[in-house]
């Protein structure tokens, strides 16, 4: 969640920045406006985050079961 956060505000922070100082400039021969136009959706934004806390959650599902169904003795027989 932590790393969700971050991410989703480090994003909409250079989102902002790039909005207000337009330095990302597009070669006027190729298209019809001189800078990269930024538009945030918050839909987007929400779907995207949450997509990825399920998706973190899912891959520790997997590891944490198989973890559970081993014996300490057993595992520790092999190290």
């Amino acid at each position: 969640m932590i790393g969700t956060t971050l991410g989703v505000g480090g994003g909409l922070g250079l989102c902002a920045i790039l909005k207000r100082y337009k330095f990302i400039e597009l070669p006027s021969n190729v298209y019809p406006m001189t800078t990269l136009p930024i538009k945030v959706v918050a839909t987007d934004v929400s779907v995207i985050a949450l997509s990825a806390v399920v998706i973190t959650l899912l891959a520790t599902i997997y590891p944490s079961w198989k973890a559970s169904r081993v014996r300490p003795a057993e595992a520790l027989t092999y190290e």
